[in-house]
């Protein structure tokens, strides 16, 4: 026995070896600490290489580990689990279908399904007052940083007679023990708070916040109203969001201003607060009055940045929520070892798409 091995604990002393077969040279190394740097289509062509990755091993397992975790809960409270067809007709969702053709009815297709919405309600008319699955949901769209493209698995729910307090109660305690047993981490608060859509998009700007720090927007339009600065006089919104440093590079406010545009604003404005003055492009255009007034509205402190969008409601909210959670990530202020779990509610019921100018279902 050798405890010191990278191998395995035991040591084997060979009298005589036999070479069955030869290897290659690998096209990337295996066990290096580096892992994962290596360029996305080499590993994926060598992907039954890259699997051999204890990292990639142990993902695979927490998720089995996990999905065995939620069928025994549900099956405790009486769920069934019931599968639903791939196979399915198109209905208006919030993303495109993927669409496979019929080989028996030309010209016709089948879609696959971004989500099992009609069938689970067809199940609760039917009797089944309690179905779940891990739902495949396929849906033509960009890659999402919590989702792969193409496609997702979802533990997908169902109930009838249930109020909203009840299924909260009788779901809460699956994500506490999904998070505290089997991840192992802590969670902020609990019973899970609940905040209306309302309050997270003008707050957070996003209706499913990173609530582990405490980074808000501040709606600052009346403010903004009769000053010199003309984007923000005529502006329909203005949202503020104050952040904890002031040591911003440009090539990081330039980063942080391609996220703001990416979600559809016009632009990013700044200030910095040190030495008890603001400085920044915008400034000038306005009185010590009006920034005092803005930096008690914002609770500036010393070695702030401001940053600002102005435009409609809902694209302040967004765009500075997007630049929130990347600021977060740059900042590092979340806790990785904590998960800051709650719940949106009240949400719309249609939204106006942007892109394609018409209203749609929200959620």
């Amino acid at each position: 026995m050798n405890e010191d091995l990278s191998t395995g604990e035991i040591e084997v002393k060979a009298n005589s070896l036999e070479i069955l077969s030869e290897a290659k040279t690998l096209p990337f190394e295996i066990f290096e600490t580096n892992k994962g740097e290596e360029e996305q289509e080499l590993r994926l062509k060598h992907r039954y290489l890259e699997l051999r990755r204890q990292n990639l091993k142990e993902n695979i397992i927490f998720r089995e580990e996990m999905v065995a975790h939620i069928h025994e809960y549900m099956k405790e409270r009486n769920f069934l689990d019931i599968k639903t067809p791939i196979l399915t007709v198109s209905s208006p969702e919030g993303a495109r279908d993927y669409l496979v053709p019929s080989r028996l009815h030309e010209g016709e297709f089948y879609a696959l399904p971004q989500a099992p919405q009609q069938y689970k309600q067809l199940l609760m008319v039917a009797g089944f007052d309690r179905y779940y699955q891990i739902a495949p949901c396929m849906r033509d769209e960009d890659p999402r940083a919590d989702r792969s493209p193409g496609e997702f698995y979802q533990l997908d729910v169902e109930t009838s007679f249930m109020e909203k307090e009840e299924f909260f109660e009788l779901m809460e305690p699956l994500f506490v023990e999904l998070t505290e047993d089997l991840a192992e981490k802590s969670i902020m608060e609990k019973p899970f708070p609940q905040i209306p859509y309302q309050e997270a998009m003008n707050k957070y700007g996003s209706d499913r916040p990173d609530l582990r720090y405490d980074l808000r927007l501040y709606d600052v339009t009346e403010w903004g109203d009769g000053t010199d600065f003309n984007i923000f006089d005529e502006a329909e919104c203005i949202k503020a969001l104050t952040v904890p440093t002031a040591e911003f590079s440009r090539s990081e406010i330039e980063e942080l201003e391609d996220k703001a545009q990416r979600n559809h604003a016009k632009g990013l404005a700044w200030m910095k607060y040190k030495n008890n003055e603001f400085s920044g492009p915008i400034v000038k255009f306005f009185n010590d009055k009006q920034l005092q007034a803005l930096k008690e509205m914002t609770k500036v402190e010393e070695n702030n940045t401001i940053f600002f969008v102005a435009d409609e409601w809902e694209i302040a909210c967004e765009a500075l929520g997007a630049v929130r959670h990347l600021v977060g990530e740059k900042l590092e202020l979340a806790d990785e070892d904590e998960i800051a779990w709650a719940w949106i509610v009240d949400f719309p019921m249609y939204e106006w798409n942007r892109d394609k100018e018409e209203i749609q279902f929200a959620h």
